[in-house]
């Protein structure tokens, strides 16, 4: 890919939040931060009526599609379709914990299939135009495991990939709803870190717990960039400090 893009700030995909509505507010107030897209089931991208205006893309580049699946026929297609509607990326989610989505048999639960998710990498790279990516956790459970997450992006880097965003904690499947697995596992930055020392010339985006500008600032120039939610969904209007500050 010829492009260069800038992914030093970005704002997090969040369902009923980034939408395209939501998103051409970002733009305005920065023409620099990386946006994303909702996470959108790639079942629903392909057969909804309606889907040009739920990725509807005008002028809000450089912008993520995040798409949800498992079946590789439908994630070719998508990483198609977000080509088509000029996204820069598309991206998988494997970090998602919620019901529905498991259900599903995508988000979180892939990390415990690191091959399946390694051929769903493989299937999107339909051609050099657009990148591909992934989201993920950095575990599953309430216990820390380090070998699991090191060889779970050992796998997945197999497939050529360049850029891993982290939210850097545990996943917790069972228990608790994706509220709490915002905030009730414990954040590990060390992990991002370490993996970032073993694969130098990957991207990995740091997510999880950056709750100020000013706390963004100071992880962007310890990581390769920083992905923020929350703080931009309760106040759209701290991105007018983005372009002059990163």
């Amino acid at each position: 890919m010829n492009k260069v893009i800038d992914r030093k700030f970005c704002v997090a995909p969040m369902m009923g939040y980034t939408t395209p509505y939501a998103r051409n507010l970002y733009r305005i107030l920065s023409k620099k931060t990386f946006l994303f897209s909702e996470m959108i089931a790639t079942k629903t991208l392909i057969n909804s009526k309606n889907i040009s205006t739920v990725i509807a893309n005008e002028f809000q580049n450089p912008i993520a599609l995040q798409v949800g699946g498992c079946d590789y026929d439908e994630l070719k297609l998508s990483s198609k379709l977000a080509y088509e509607m000029n996204y820069d990326e598309i991206n998988l989610n494997v970090g998602c914990p919620s019901k529905a989505v498991q259900k599903g048999s995508f988000g979180a639960c892939l990390m415990n299939d690191k091959k399946l998710v390694k051929n769903c990498l493989d299937s999107m790279q339909i051609n050099k135009n657009i990148e591909v990516s992934i989201k993920c956790r950095i575990g599953l459970g309430k216990d820390f495991n380090y070998e699991f997450f090191e060889e779970f992006i050992d796998e997945i880097l197999k497939s050529g990939i360049n850029v891993v965003y982290i939210h850097a904690r545990n996943a917790i499947l069972n228990g608790i709803s994706p509220k709490g697995n915002r905030n009730i596992p414990p954040l590990n930055y060390d992990f991002v870190s370490k993996i970032k020392f073993k694969y130098p010339d990957t991207t990995f985006i740091l997510n999880g717990g950056i709750d100020s500008i000013d706390k963004a600032l100071k992880l962007s120039k310890k990581y390769d960039g920083v992905m923020l939610g929350r703080l931009v969904q309760n106040n759209p209007f701290c991105l007018k400090d983005v372009d002059r500050l990163f």
